[in-house]
């Protein structure tokens, strides 16, 4: 059945925060390029038509960050970490533990946790992170990107410290939800990092 009048149709789609990530790796910083899919039924007096077409549609640059500046996404940075993957598989459950320690406001817990977590990853290679510590004290621009590493996971420990602690001094110290959140994304951070080498 074909009407030669033609009519307009305004097609909305909801996208969650996890697939506009996941077109963001596919746009790869250009224009975003869409291709879209259309299949239609139709019937009169008993009798069924289909018709299907598709069409590329590409989105500017401009446009696409527009539209994600307006819809409030790039107010949120959002780090998707496959924890499922990591190794070994207590890793992961440290990990979980201190997001529900978040959860439950045991933010020094949680940083605790965070602890166990970047220690487990540094298991063995504790001569490899004082080296990475000396070479900072010693000649900081000649150190390599990897004793670099070293030196930051080494720091997110030591920033652990007092949480892993209950002595007089260590209880003085009070720890909020940032300090929580910050700890629980570089311990997740260099998990992914490991995952990846």
């Amino acid at each position: 059945m074909m009407h030669s009048s033609p009519a307009n149709y305004c097609f909305e789609l909801s996208l969650t925060a996890r697939q506009i990530g996941l077109l963001e790796e596919l746009r790869a910083g250009g224009d975003l390029h869409l291709f879209v899919s259309l299949h239609a039924l139709t019937s009169e007096s008993d009798v069924t038509y289909s018709c299907s077409d598709s069409l590329i549609f590409t989105v500017p640059q401009s446009n696409w960050i527009k539209q994600l500046n307006d819809s409030k996404f790039t107010d949120v940075l959002l780090v998707e970490v496959p924890i499922g993957s990591l190794t070994p598989a207590h890793l992961v459950t440290f990990l979980q533990k201190a997001r529900n320690q978040i959860a439950t406001a045991d933010y020094r817990g949680a940083i605790a946790t965070c602890r166990a977590a970047m220690e487990l990853l540094a298991e063995g290679e504790q001569k490899e992170d004082q080296q990475a510590v000396s070479g900072f004290k010693e000649n900081p621009r000649g150190m390599s990107s990897e004793n670099r590493l070293r030196l930051i996971r080494h720091a997110a420990r030591h920033y652990t410290h007092l949480a892993n602690h209950a002595d007089s001094e260590s209880l003085k110290a009070s720890y909020t939800l940032r300090d929580a959140v910050l700890l629980l994304t570089l311990a997740t951070a260099f998990s992914a990092h490991q995952l990846d080498a």
